[in-house]
Parts: structure tokens; C-alpha cells; sequence
């Protein structure tokens, strides 16, 4: 038999009593499943990950993404995003706003560390982000007679 979606093939696979098997059809892949919700899940790791417009974080699904837009709406007024190009002191209201803004900048996007004394510039945010870690105070152990940094 021939259907017309997914839905009615579905259906009519129900009216075999057999167990389901679902095989992944994408090339260079046939994983199989036995629950259609584990092949959904499956299909979805073939597809680009969706990333929310507001505060570009990049989720595992379209599900995801719509749970996590419902919080990030919520909080989105609370955000503001820094441009961090050299020189520039605009601050934008949405992730959306920021990336269009950081385009008029017309070349590779610069992080540059604002901390007094160091200045070092990262091509990629997660760069950027490692060290400002590392001007983060370390606790001090003060217990013994020579202190040392957990």
C-alpha cells in the first residue's frame, strides 16, 4: 500500500499487529529503531541544530528550542549584549540586534579582553570566554601554614 504521509502509513502499519521497525533512510546511516519517538530523536541529529534568534544558543531540537524560547523571551529584557569590537561602545537589546550590528563592523569579528593590562583579542567567543576564566580570583585555603589555590 501506498500512503499519502507518514501519519496514514503509521496507521496502516498499525492494522498488521506486527512490531515497528524504523530504519533511518538517510545514505550512509540505516541505524534502526524500535519506538518511533527514538527514530524522530534520531532524525533530527541529521538535521542542522536550531538556535533561538534572541540569544543564539545553538539546542539538540526543534523541542528544545521551543522550551527554551519560552524562557528566553521571558527573560530577554533583562539581557543586553556588548559589543566588544575595539573602539565600540554600542550595546545591543537582542542577539539579533547585536549580530546585525556586529556586521557593519566589515571584517572578522575581534573579542578583546577589557581587563587593565591585558588586551589579548580572540577570533572565536569561546576563545574569549576560556580566559576571562582565567582572571577570575582563585578561593584561597588559608588553613595550614602556606596558603595554596583550590
Amino acid at each position: 500500500m501506498i500512503t499519502e504521509n507518514y501519519k496514514e502509513y503509521i496507521t496502516h502499519r498499525k492494522t498488521h499487529g506486527q512490531p515497528f521497525i524504523y530504519e533511518c533512510k538517510v545514505l550512509g546511516c540505516g541505524r534502526i529503531f524500535d519506538y518511533e519517538s527514538s527514530f524522530y530523536n534520531h532524525i533530527q541529529t541529521h538535521e542542522p541544530r536550531p538556535q533561538c534568534e534572541d540569544c543564539g544558543t545553538f539546542l539538540v531540537n526543534r523541542n528544545a528550542l521551543r522550551k527554551h524560547k519560552r524562557l528566553c523571551q521571558t527573560k530577554s529584557h533583562e539581557r543586553s549584549y556588548e559589543c566588544l569590537y575595539p573602539g565600540c561602545a554600542v550595546i545591543a537589546k537582542s542577539y539579533k540586534e547585536y549580530v546585525t550590528h556586529r556586521k557593519t563592523h566589515g571584517q572578522p569579528f575581534i573579542y578583546e579582553c577589557k581587563v587593565a593590562g591585558c588586551g589579548r583579542t580572540f577570533d572565536y567567543k569561546s576563545s574569549f570566554r576560556s580566559h576571562k576564566q582565567t582572571h577570575e580570583s582563585n578561593p584561597q585555603c588559608e588553613c595550614l601554614a602556606n596558603s595554596f589555590t583550590v
